[in-house]
């Protein structure tokens, strides 16, 4: 038996069959929250890992593997100790792709964003050439540019194997990558009730804004929020009775409040809105009218439980009120940033720009767009530009139906989100948005092929 030939044996078929069943990201879901709750990250990247090795050899489509890059990153309760861990089980990677390349004689073509990426990571790598070298040294500007290499080499030569391996024909995409994250949003919300149950005094926990889970704080966890709810809100216009995704779809909104995350808080209520009343017009059966009941019915019931219980309500979030718009000494860092950019105008200060007091990672300023300017200078700038044409091109074209609307909302949400924070330098939000700009790439074909067996039929009958 040729070696291509073990993706149709029994065994390779049982395997596809429960990776393709919501029991599987269930089950990288509990493996991923017993690994931060017990701070067993070596044992869970290692199963992690033996999924993914199994998955590549049995396997030739790698949509399986999803579940777990975007699961995965949130088993880490620190950072620090876990990019020893990684780098080891990285490298166990690299071979299993490899071998499925080989194997299933997967042809990589360069798709729409290889470029970009590649012109993102070279403005990266050239980033503080000047400053680093002159500030701290030739060597400790050639060892920021071994890293970047690394990144480049984990984010394009990523995209090329999934944009080329990845197929949607075989199985139902879109329910299948709304369940994963309806998945992230239940991980995430299980890690949050865990950390206020060891907390103690949980309403002082909230009030004072003390979440910390290892991975990410409030604003973070609050992100990642915001962007599983679109897709939640998906499955429950795929179901006749989708009560019990609207009520996680809730949760995890509500579960946005608990972080008091301002500005996520005020993306996210007029995205998901929005989103919510498109659902309801585009959804042609009955669910269009449980989910407006639903809706209201959530609505009408928090509006109650705040009434009922407002002095609860403002013991929690009366310090998040009295805030209001304040900028938290945002503002001081954004004139820094265009200090910087104005000192540094062409390669920047470096993509791990640093400073006296921080000289181990980067020094975030709060704003993805100035953290680009003061960082890569005018060739970030050209090179984020050229990505971003790319980025949305890609989106726009699969905006037909509700699930390349979901994937667009939780992007936008992102997106908005960075003019406040710093998202997509942010490993896990980067992989996200990749992964669903190959998922969207996928879906405008998908959506393009539909269209063209849609016509010849019509022509067909006509003749």
């Amino acid at each position: 038996m040729k070696l291509c030939d073990l993706s149709e044996t029994q065994f390779s078929q049982s395997i596809r069959k429960f990776a393709s069943s919501i029991f599987y990201p269930l089950t990288i879901t509990l493996i991923c929250y017993l690994s931060w709750a017990f701070s067993l990250v070596l044992l869970g990247l290692g199963i992690m890992t033996v999924f993914f090795i199994i998955l590549m050899v049995t396997q030739k489509n790698s949509i399986y593997s999803l579940p777990l890059f975007l699961l995965a990153f949130y088993m880490v309760p620190d950072f620090n100790e876990s990019y020893y861990y990684t780098a080891i089980h990285l490298g166990f990677c690299i071979i299993a792709v490899i071998y499925n390349i080989l194997v299933y004689k997967i042809k990589l073509k360069k798709g729409g964003l290889f470029y970009p990426l590649i012109a993102i990571f070279f403005a990266a790598a050239i980033g503080g050439i000047v400053y680093t070298t002159m500030t701290y040294g030739f060597w400790e500007y050639i060892k920021d540019v071994a890293f970047i290499l690394l990144l480049t080499l984990s984010f394009a030569g990523g995209y090329l194997f999934f944009n080329n391996s990845i197929s949607l024909e075989e199985i139902d995409y879109k329910e299948y990558i709304s369940k994963i994250f309806l998945c992230v949003a239940l991980l995430v919300t299980a890690e949050m009730v865990t950390y206020y149950l060891r907390a103690g005094n949980i309403l002082s926990a909230i009030a004072n804004k003390t979440l910390r889970i290892g991975w990410g704080n409030t604003n973070t966890l609050a992100t990642v929020l915001m962007m599983t709810i679109p897709f939640i809100l998906y499955l429950a216009s795929r179901y006749r009775y989708g009560v019990f995704f609207l009520i996680c779809a809730f949760l995890a909104y509500a579960g946005i409040w608990i972080t008091q995350s301002r500005g996520c808080i005020l993306i996210s209520t007029p995205l998901l809105l929005f989103y919510l009343v498109y659902l309801v017009l585009k959804t042609k059966n009955a669910n269009r009218y449980w989910i407006a009941a639903n809706a209201v019915a959530y609505v009408i019931g928090a509006i109650v439980l705040v009434i009922i219980f407002r002095d609860k309500f403002f013991e929690l979030f009366g310090k998040m009120f009295a805030k209001g718009f304040d900028d938290s000494g945002r503002f001081e860092l954004y004139i820094e940033a265009w200090e910087l950019f104005k000192k540094h105008f062409l390669f920047g200060s470096g993509f791990f720009y640093k400073t006296d007091q921080i000289r181990s990672f980067m020094y975030m300023f709060h704003s993805t767009p100035l953290q680009i300017f003061a960082n890569l200078g005018v060739v970030g700038i050209i090179a984020f530009a050229y990505f971003y044409y790319f980025k949305y091109k890609t989106l726009i074209k699969g905006l037909v139906g509700a699930f390349g609307m979901a994937i667009m909302v939780s992007l936008i949400s992102l997106e908005l989100y960075g003019l406040i924070d710093v998202t997509l330098v942010v490993y896990y939000l980067a992989v996200t948005t990749l992964l669903l700009l190959i998922i969207a790439q996928k879906n405008a074909q998908m959506i393009k092929i539909e269209n063209t067996r849609g016509k010849n039929d019509s022509n067909n009958k006509n003749n």
